[in-house]
């Protein structure tokens, strides 16, 4: 049954709507507890929920690993944007060392 769902799912490309649902928390952050502009909500999603989060994760960082640049940083396991900067300046201090240039575009 659940595996049913989970596939109907997947082909659909629609998560279910009933798993979208969160109790909300008040968190408090500082200040008087007594104004509530010193709170914000925190959203508690159901453990189904999580289960098809992380099952849909699993199944896309596997497919879409091999595909992606190996500079691509940031949200991929083992690839920090600390890697990232780590990986530009060895390859700008390579550069610079060989008489050659480094440059940046950001946007």
């Amino acid at each position: 049954m659940l595996y049913n769902n989970f596939n109907n799912c997947i082909d659909a490309g629609i998560f279910p709507n009933n798993l979208k649902l969160a109790d909300l928390t008040p968190g408090h952050k500082n200040g008087d507890r007594q104004d509530k502009t010193n709170y914000r909500p925190i959203s508690v999603l159901s453990t189904m929920s999580k289960i098809y989060e992380r099952v849909i994760y699993d199944q896309i960082s596997i497919k879409f690993n091999d595909l992606l640049s190996i500079y691509q940083c940031g949200f991929r396991k083992g690839y920090s944007t600390q890697h990232c900067l780590i990986v530009m300046l060895d390859k700008w201090k390579s550069s610079l060392d060989e008489g050659g240039y480094a440059g940046a575009l950001l946007t």
